[in-house]
């Protein structure tokens, strides 16, 4: 016989408990029953998402990103970290279980006050889920056109053949978006030499 329950029917408090279903039929006198155990699934609970440092520079400033605190029976638990742009989930680390991811970030928008909403999805071992988001500024890089600006070129430059070498194609795309956000903002002169730059590299990368 189908049984079909509507979701969110029941409810459970904090922790993994069941619902008994019972059947039972009868015939004159005689009676039986048969009876299923649906165990319910509490999703990830307590936890928080924290950011260091609140305020950065897209490129040069490396952002960590912790989940603190979550609690749930079903382990393990897997976290998927992600910016939000525009309403999309820009992915920022393949889910994994790691509840602490560094990351650079591309520059916010200028009429948001440079304002990003980071956020992450806390996943149990049943799919039970959760989320909770902090909020970051990230204003664009400006290349410093007196002194310092080959340091900085290499180094972004450095950072993308590491992240390639490494097969890490979310990193790769975190640098290229944050180099660009900032060559669409900066100064012409600073904003041609990162674009050079990045054109130069990823012809290399694409090159290996």
């Amino acid at each position: 016989v189908p049984l079909v329950i509507p979701a969110h029917t029941f409810s459970a408090p904090m922790g993994t408990v069941y619902f008994k279903f019972r059947l039972t039929a009868s015939a004159g006198s005689a009676i039986s029953y048969a009876e299923v155990d649906v165990y319910m699934n509490d999703p990830p609970q307590h936890g928080r998402l924290q950011s260091v440092p609140r305020n950065g520079t897209a490129v040069s400033t490396t952002f960590n990103l912790s989940a603190q605190m979550w609690q749930d029976d079903d382990l393990p638990l897997i976290y998927h970290f992600f910016a939000v742009d525009g309403g999309n989930h820009v992915v920022l680390h393949p889910a994994s279980s790691a509840h602490v991811i560094s990351t650079v970030m591309s520059a916010g928008r200028s009429v948001d006050s440079y304002d990003i909403q980071v956020g992450v999805f806390v996943e149990d071992s049943f799919g039970g889920m959760a989320s909770a988001y902090d909020r970051i500024a990230v204003v664009p890089y400006v290349m410093d056109l007196v002194g310092g600006q080959n340091e900085t070129l290499n180094g972004v430059a450095t950072l993308l053949r590491q992240a390639n070498q490494s097969r890490d194609g979310i990193a790769v795309q975190r640098l290229v978006s944050a180099v660009a956000s900032s060559i669409e903002t900066g100064p012409s002169a600073g904003a041609l030499a990162m674009r050079e730059m990045l054109v130069d590299t990823l012809q290399d990368l694409i090159g290996e």
